[in-house]
């Protein structure tokens, strides 16, 4: 970074610590009014996250429920960015004391195959605390992230992600590393519940209507029989709470691309269940379903 990147970099910093001051508690409470507020300001992603709510829920109709689904999204989304301030003031015992570990020896029984863990993750809960739930827990772990373009902040998010030994593999070019990892016996987390383009993906069922996912985590899954196991973050009423469920069994047939068609349709709907559980605690605001399976010629 120049010294001007360098700067930025600091104000930024030195703002999320300041903020983390703000008690947990007090925090939800300024969320809360910053949401409220975003919801009726934002039109765009307003629109956007009822649009998405209504396509998941296409029998509910009731408009009031939808906004208040809406406004939930909202906060859970501007309450992020208070908890990751507060996380920097958290070491990892202390964290320890507002997150509850459940189904951990889901992990412990895929390590144990020795072929290293594929970690699958969405955008549930608080999935940037992830890391620091990760810390007290005795196996290496690895990420793939897609660096910002704005360089200061990528290295703040970076920095605060890493921060408790977690290393973080950038998403272009990252198969060597992967495999790499995994043969060290190493885990790998891969967030895989966002649009991508046609030529990126394959096309499954989500929310009952076609998405087009990603095949990365099918993909590296096939080639190295890694174990998947499905992890979230979860906001609970007393903090959070990790889950390691149970392991996705991987299908193989004779025919390559159903292999990795049903593989991340498996995937998806894991974290589609996930998401009905918690459907307040998922980004909404992200378009899932931008990408169509196919577009008519006009004649």
């Amino acid at each position: 970074m120049n010294l001007s990147e360098q700067i930025i970099y600091k104000i930024l910093y030195f703002f999320l610590k300041t903020v983390g001051l703000i008690p947990l508690e007090v925090s939800k409470k300024i969320a809360k009014f910053i949401a409220l507020l975003f919801f009726y300001v934002d039109k765009k992603h307003r629109r956007i996250v009822m649009e998405s709510l209504a396509n998941a829920y296409p029998h509910e109709t009731r408009v009031y429920q939808l906004e208040k689904e809406a406004k939930d999204v909202f906060y859970n989304t501007v309450l992020i960015f208070f908890e990751i301030s507060w996380s920097l003031w958290q070491n990892s015992n202390s964290f320890k004391k507002h997150c509850e570990l459940e189904g951990y020896i889901n992990y412990v029984n895929a390590e144990n195959k020795g072929k290293g863990v594929l970690l699958l993750t969405a955008h549930v809960g608080n999935w940037e605390l992830l890391p620091i739930a990760f810390s007290g827990l005795n196996f290496k772990k690895n990420a793939l992230y897609r660096p910002l373009d704005f360089t200061p902040l990528d290295k703040l998010i970076l920095d605060i992600r890493s921060r408790f030994g977690t290393r973080f593999i950038p998403s272009s070019k990252a198969m060597r590393k992967i495999f790499k990892a995994l043969k060290k016996k190493e885990s790998i987390g891969i967030l895989m519940d966002q649009n991508v383009d046609w030529y990126e993906g394959v096309f499954v069922d989500f929310f009952g209507k076609r998405a087009c996912t990603v095949t990365g985590l099918a993909l590296i899954a096939l080639k190295t029989k890694a174990p998947v196991i499905p992890v979230f973050l979860i906001r609970t009423k007393n903090g959070y709470k990790l889950q390691f469920l149970n392991e996705i069994p991987l299908v193989e047939t004779n025919d390559k691309m159903k292999n990795i068609e049903i593989n991340t349709q498996n995937y998806t709907k894991a974290i589609e269940n996930q998401i009905r559980c918690n459907p307040n605690q998922w980004f909404w605001m992200h378009r899932r379903w931008k990408t169509k399976p196919y577009c008519k010629l006009s004649r």
